[in-house]
């Protein structure tokens, strides 16, 4: 017997930040040919490397960027030795916009050497001109507090002026893509994180997320992450793939709240033993008039969406009045699934305690291709 957890439950004790960022902090201005930002990473798996995709904040000036991977010095900080890169072109109208690069490689085009890595080796991610012209603009970071957890397997962001520190308030917000299709988002999710309200008179007054998993497991009840001063009444429900057949339900009355937000884990009134690879609703709909405020994470693709737990297969839908289900492919919402056993391919299982699975607090390194 043995427990199937797989590689998207792997924590890496992110930061709750991540679920209502509404604006991304913004790196060092990059407005001058000395300027850099940029990361430090542990990579995760061997491979070879290809991609990046990443967000700006502001431009007030448009120019051409280089991104570019770099071996680190004896302070851990890059070397200045630009080993492989890309140019990227960002005009002024490009606030807050991802970018993808094309291939990092030795030339800088598609037909150079791309960078081979081991797992456990670190390597630094630098932004910076090549040529400056004009250029004045950030890239995005998400936020890290003091009193939030730290991200594993990263020095954060840095930033050079005349040389290079450390920034102690913020992470990285990218992604990293191999040449196999493997995603790894070494900081917080790439993702833009917005809040709202819901109450039982919104429209839509109920949100939920789609998902499936490739093994039995028996759910014990919801979390939602919501931000509040005084938690109003709600429900959850666990509905079949046909988004109508509940399974399983589990309410919360009201507590007071002095501080937002806050993950509410809601246990079902009798814990529901899911089937490997079936779809589920995993859903919230406030009981009161009074507005809760929920999160939700906007992806600018699927397949930066795959390195989260679950994957593009879990993605958000909403309905008002029980009506017929919208769903939204790029969107995932702060509403997870808290499990107590897991089961083997030969029928073993384990109980436990329950077992978070949340968007807000767990993020894999890497999802595998086919995974």
């Amino acid at each position: 017997m043995s427990v199937q957890t797989g590689p998207q439950l792997i924590q890496a004790n992110i930061s709750q930040d991540n679920w209502y960022t509404t604006n991304f902090y913004p790196s060092q201005a990059l407005s001058d040919a000395d300027d850099k930002t940029g990361f430090v990473i542990s990579v995760p798996r061997s491979g070879t490397l290809n991609k990046i995709w990443f967000r700006t904040v502001d431009v007030i000036t448009g120019d051409t960027i280089r991104v570019s991977f770099q071996d680190l010095n004896a302070a851990g900080y890059p070397d200045g030795t630009v080993d492989e890169y890309r140019l990227v072109t960002i005009a002024s109208v490009n606030d807050s916009t991802w970018f993808t690069t094309g291939s990092i490689t030795s030339d800088g085009s598609d037909s150079g050497t791309k960078r081979t890595v081991t797992a456990g080796q670190t390597l630094g991610i630098v932004f910076d001109y090549a040529t400056y012209t004009a250029g004045n603009m950030t890239i995005a970071l998400g936020r890290n507090h003091t009193n939030s957890y730290s991200f594993i397997g990263t020095n954060g962001a840095i930033n050079y002026e005349t040389s290079w520190a450390a920034s102690t308030i913020s992470s990285m917000c990218i992604a990293l893509e191999y040449t196999d299709g493997v995603f790894y988002t070494p900081g917080c999710m790439p993702a833009v994180g917005t809040s709202f309200g819901v109450s039982s008179s919104t429209s839509p007054d109920e949100y939920a997320n789609i998902f499936s998993l490739p093994y039995p497991t028996t759910i014990w009840g919801l979390g939602i992450t919501c931000n509040v001063l005084s938690l109003r009444p709600f429900d959850v429900v666990l509905y079949s793939s046909d988004g109508s057949t509940v399974l399983a339900t589990g309410s919360f009355g009201s507590m007071a709240n002095n501080a937002g937000p806050v993950v509410a884990p809601i246990p079902f009134t009798t814990p529901y033993t899911l089937s490997a690879g079936t779809s589920y609703y995993a859903s919230f709909r406030p009981s009161g008039t009074t507005s809760i405020n929920i999160y939700k994470n906007t992806f600018p693709s699927t397949v930066v969406m795959g390195a989260t737990p679950f994957g593009s297969s879990c993605y958000g839908a909403s309905r008002t009045d029980a009506g017929a289900w919208t769903t939204t492919p790029l969107v995932q919402y702060s509403i997870f699934p808290i499990f107590t056993g897991f089961e083997d391919s030969a029928g073993g299982s384990v109980t436990a305690y329950p077992i978070e699975v949340s968007q807000a607090l767990i993020v894999p390194p890497y999802r595998p291709v086919g995974y």
